[in-house]
C-alpha cells in the first residue's frame, strides 16, 4: 500500500508541475496557446481525413456508393487546413457564436423576466441580470481576442492555484511518509 501511495504521489507531482507550467502559459501568453491547440487540432483533423480517404478506396466496389469516406476525408482536410493557416480566424468564429448564443438565450430570460413582472418578485433582477448578459454577449462579439485571453488567463489562474495546493499536498504526503 505504502509503495502504490508512494507512486501516486510521486506521478501527481509531476502532473501538478507540468499544469502550473501550462497555467503559467495561459496566464501570459492565452493567445499563441490557444493558436498551438487549433494548429494541433487542425492537423488532427487533416490526419482523420486522410484516414477517410485512404479508408474510401479500400472498401468493396458494392459500398462505395453508399460510402461518404471520401467526402468526408476532402472536408475534414480542408477545414483542417483551415485550423491550421488561420487559427485566430477560428477562434474568432468560436467566440462570435458563444456571443449569439449568449446574446440568444437572454433575450429570452429577458422576455421571461417581463413576462413574469406580475408573479415574482425579483423579476427586476432578473431584467438587470439578462440585460447584463446581453452586454456581455454582445462584448465578445465585438471584442473575441480580449475575451478570449481574459477567459484563458481566468482558467490560467484558478488551474495554478489547484494546481500549487495539489503539489504541497503531495509533498506534505511524500514528508509524511518519510518520516514513518
Amino acid at each position: 500500500m505504502e509503495e502504490l501511495l508512494k507512486k501516486y504521489t510521486m506521478r501527481s507531482i509531476v502532473i501538478s508541475t507540468l499544469l502550473i507550467l501550462l497555467a503559467i502559459v495561459l496566464i501570459l501568453n492565452p493567445i499563441q496557446l490557444l493558436n498551438t491547440i487549433m494548429i494541433i487540432l487542425g492537423v488532427m483533423v487533416v490526419v482523420d481525413g486522410i484516414w477517410h480517404i485512404v479508408s474510401y478506396f479500400n472498401e468493396p466496389a458494392e459500398f462505395k456508393a453508399f460510402s461518404f469516406e471520401l467526402l468526408e476525408g476532402v472536408v475534414e482536410i480542408v477545414l483542417g487546413f483551415i485550423f491550421i493557416l488561420n487559427p485566430q480566424w477560428v477562434i474568432s468564429i468560436i467566440y462570435l457564436l458563444i456571443g449569439i448564443w449568449i446574446i440568444f438565450e437572454s433575450i429570452i430570460k429577458l422576455q421571461m423576466s417581463i413576462t413574469l413582472k406580475d408573479l415574482v418578485a425579483n423579476w427586476k433582477i432578473m431584467v438587470f441580470v439578462s440585460i447584463l448578459s446581453i452586454l456581455f454577449g454582445i462584448f465578445i462579439i465585438a471584442h473575441p481576442f480580449i475575451a478570449t485571453e481574459i477567459l484563458s488567463m481566468i482558467c490560467g489562474i484558478v488551474l495554478l492555484i489547484a494546481e500549487i495546493l495539489n503539489l504541497f499536498e503531495s509533498i506534505y504526503i511524500t514528508i509524511k511518509m518519510r518520516k514513518k
